[in-house]
């Protein structure tokens, strides 16, 4: 009997070995980036187009028109508004010769394009960026963020609170459908060992979103002192807090010392030439109809909330993500100028959709996974809204955020993201599975801890604008974005931010990162 012939299975082998090899040593994706800014000429202003996608993939095809495919190219910005009303859109033109373009690159459909807007932009950030490029191209289209490092995440556990806060008189089932999307879409990306949803309303919405809690997993909390944000102060000599203090304080004291990892607001929005604004009831305990309080005087008129107003909220909570839905469409365009002016401010990511029906509902159920979820995911098409993240959420472009450049996050990734023993993290799995028991609580980092982390990466972003010679980030140029980020940073103020967290960090490991 002949022996059995091996060769054949031995050279599939070989293959299979060979082409994982390849796959496994394949130099990273690049991103593709689409820059766009506002030019301002003597005969109009125009908005000026450059599409870096040199290191898409494989070497474009090579073709005659090739160099022209890769030169700048400008629209006068007139075809964004032709109705002169600042309601933007994007120009069939420009989609034409986007798809033409990206044509010639070797990109993989679910690549997603990169929208670097250049500051400033004016009212660019409100065209429906998302909606008509991915429609026309049939890829994601991610914004790109100015900040160039991740900021830190907890490993174990997500804290969601979601404040809504709408008029009195928009449809019940309808507020409920979007809260209840909200809910289900965080409770379904975390992939954390403790995940919790806290929902803060304002006392004409608390009845009627009290249906809405889930046994420990979704929580709708009953408004508390402080309820005016004249009663947040701190002692006599110390000026008021802002108007968001009233919400923060709620949201810590209901959180019982635990921080926030991301926020979600579902509130009215307007916008100006110069400004955006959130439109906050000044009080989540009183009615915001005229003479549903107990005495006319206890009403308190809705309040503008800020720029710098939700970034203190943000970092005082610790969050590392925002998502903002409007209340009502005709919030949207003042919801996207805020969104996408705070994405511009600090680090974290910023998702902005208005969170409806169909497929905006999937949409954004695969926007938070890929925000939420501690590893890297596929992009989203959105159809309506928009998302700055930093490129290392997205699946294949990983390596982006893996490696700590410098001490600063190092030390972070030590601080906030260290995980609990395994001995805890078992022990949680197994009560949380057994509905006769109450599960037990995983230990991790308080919020002073991530506020302080939080702090120090909006530190760092300032410091990072500071050093370069283009303040308003402006450039459209990759490489000197790259220079820019390797560039020596101040001794004295890095050694400060350092000394820092290893304060914070000695004395949280002292404590035993207790509450």
């Amino acid at each position: 009997m002949a022996a059995p012939d091996f060769s054949g299975l031995l050279q599939t082998s070989l293959d299979v070995v060979g082409g994982l090899s390849k796959k496994l040593l394949k130099p990273p994706r690049k991103l593709v980036v689409l820059s766009v800014g506002l030019v301002f000429r003597k005969d109009g202003p125009i908005v000026h187009f450059e599409l870096d996608a040199a290191n898409a993939g494989a070497e474009a095809a090579p073709s005659a028109e090739l160099p022209n495919l890769r030169a700048p190219w400008d629209v006068p910005y007139d075809a964004f508004d032709p109705s002169g009303r600042g309601e933007l859109d994007v120009p069939p033109g420009v989609l034409e010769d986007l798809r033409f373009r990206l044509a010639a690159c070797d990109m993989d459909p679910a690549e997603p394009l990169w929208l670097r807007l250049l500051r400033p932009y004016g009212w660019l950030g409100t065209a429906p960026w998302e909606m008509r490029l991915s429609d026309s191209l049939r890829r994601p289209v991610l914004r790109l963020p100015d900040f160039p490092d991740r900021p830190v995440e907890r490993a174990d556990v997500l804290q969601a609170a979601v404040i809504v806060d709408v008029p009195a008189t928009e449809d019940t089932e309808a507020v409920l459908h979007r809260v209840r999307v909200i809910a289900d879409a965080v409770l379904q990306a975390s992939g954390r060992i403790k995940t919790q949803v806290h929902v803060f309303t304002t006392t004409a919405w608390r009845s009627r979103l009290r249906g809405l809690a889930r046994d420990v997993d979704v929580l709708v909390h009953e408004p508390l002192p402080p309820p005016l944000a004249t009663d947040a102060l701190v002692p006599p000599t110390s000026s008021p807090l802002t108007i968001a203090a009233a919400w923060t304080t709620w949201m810590l004291e209901a959180l019982h010392g635990d921080s926030v990892d991301a926020l979600f607001v579902l509130a009215r929005a307007r916008a100006s030439e110069t400004s955006s604004h959130l439109v906050f009831t000044d009080s989540a305990a009183t009615s915001d109809v005229p003479g549903a309080c107990e005495d006319e005087e206890s009403w308190i008129p809705d309040a503008m909330v800020g720029l710098a107003e939700l970034e203190l909220l943000l970092n005082r909570i610790g969050a590392c993500a925002a998502t903002f839905v409007p209340a009502m469409e005709g919030d949207r365009k003042g919801m996207l100028a805020f969104a996408d002016a705070l994405a511009r401010r600090r680090p974290g990511a910023v998702l902005c959709h208005p969170v409806a029906t169909g497929s905006t509902v999937e949409a954004f159920n695969v926007a938070c996974r890929l925000l939420l979820g501690g590893v890297p995911a596929p992009a989203p098409v959105l159809g309506d809204g928009l998302l700055y993240c930093h490129p290392s959420f997205v699946e294949g472009f990983a390596q982006l955020g893996m490696a700590h450049s410098d001490d600063f996050g190092a030390a972070a990734a030590q601080l906030l993201a260290r995980r609990a023993p395994f001995k805890d993290r078992l022990l949680r799995y197994v009560t949380g599975a057994l509905p006769v028991i109450r599960a037990t609580e995983v230990n991790a980092p308080p919020s002073w801890v991530a506020s302080t982390q939080r702090f120090l990466e909006s530190a760092r972003f300032e410091e990072f604008r500071r050093l370069s010679k283009d303040v308003l980030l402006s450039t459209s140029s990759l490489e000197e974005r790259l220079r820019r980020r390797e560039r020596k940073v101040d001794e004295q103020v890095d050694e400060i931010r350092k000394e820092i967290q290893r304060v914070v960090s000695e004395f949280a490991s002292k404590r035993g990162m207790k509450k």
